[in-house]
């Protein structure tokens, strides 16, 4: 999918939710679960995901973060991330901090860490010396002044949280004006919270994020959108962790999901409920910029 602006952007969100994107079509709604709970359901939910990264003291388990970051440089980083030595930036669910190492390597910058886990965060910390971190706290408000921030980087980190609008108000809040937040999210429901156990790796409450309703919030919290790209088709990602060599040739394996992805976008569906279904890029990646 190519570069495309909020005002191009609304045939292709319906698009991309299936059949139908009613409120009350359960399949494809525009909310994601969490986002209208009340105070008592965010703090549970809050403790469910703090408890779960508590425990991974010696790293997060069962994840090549390879792929991951040449898909994160290939279709935002490269052409969107340049900071300065004096560029504030916050990595939103930083938890130890495998998705902001590689550009921390290649750039300098002030660094500052948000996670709901003081297990994570305390590795954050010990990775990247003299970098900030603070413990998100379950109402989702963020302990940053107005306009504070010339990068925000949140890679995987709203799926885990409740109430999503309110958390990117609060993001939006703390980026300064004409300065950009990356976002890569999944955009199809992980699975039926509740009826299922958790797969290995899995929280006990991520889902997916509603297309649609990312493009909703963006405007509604005036974020002019910069990018949407779909990636991590199904067959590129089936490909690559049953063939870990196709890691070597890291740039023909996103050419390909690139590809694939572009040709797949029509077929992405909140609640995948077919084989065919699920043959479909399976994140998004957004940039924007605060007006």
């Amino acid at each position: 999918m190519p570069t495309m602006r909020v005002g191009n952007l609304r045939g292709l969100a319906v698009r991309s939710g299936g059949q139908s994107q009613q409120a009350g079509d359960r399949t494809n709604p525009i909310e994601p679960i969490g986002n209208d709970y009340n105070m008592d359901q965010i703090e549970e939910w809050y403790r469910d995901e703090e408890r779960f990264h508590d425990q991974f003291m010696n790293g997060l388990p069962g994840k090549s973060w390879y792929i991951y970051r040449v898909f994160d440089e290939g279709y935002a980083f490269d052409k969107y991330f340049h900071p300065e030595p004096d560029s504030r930036v916050l990595d939103f669910g930083c938890a130890e901090g495998c998705d902001i190492e590689v550009f921390h390597s290649r750039h300098t910058f002030r660094l500052y860490g948000l996670d709901a886990s003081g297990i994570q965060l305390q590795r954050f910390s010990e990775k990247f010396r003299g970098s900030e971190i603070k413990k998100a706290t379950s109402s989702g408000r963020i302990d940053f002044d107005n306009d504070f921030f010339d990068y925000i980087v949140e890679l995987s980190a709203l799926h885990h949280i409740p109430n999503v609008g309110f958390v990117l108000s609060e993001l939006a809040r703390v980026l300064k004006p004409n300065c950009l937040m990356i976002i890569r999210e999944p955009v199809s429901f992980l699975r039926p919270i509740g009826k299922e156990p958790p797969k290995q790796g899995m929280s006990p409450r991520e889902r997916g994020i509603p297309v649609r309703f990312m493009l909703r919030e963006f405007e509604k919290l005036k974020l002019e959108l910069l990018l949407l790209q779909y990636s991590f088709s199904t067959p590129v990602m089936f490909a690559v962790a049953k063939l870990p060599i196709l890691e070597r040739i890291p740039r023909l394996v996103l050419i390909a999901d690139r590809l694939l992805s572009r040709a797949l976008s029509l077929n992405v569906h909140y609640c995948r409920r077919s084989l065919l279904e699920k043959i479909a890029p399976g994140v998004a990646y957004y940039v924007v910029r605060k007006k």
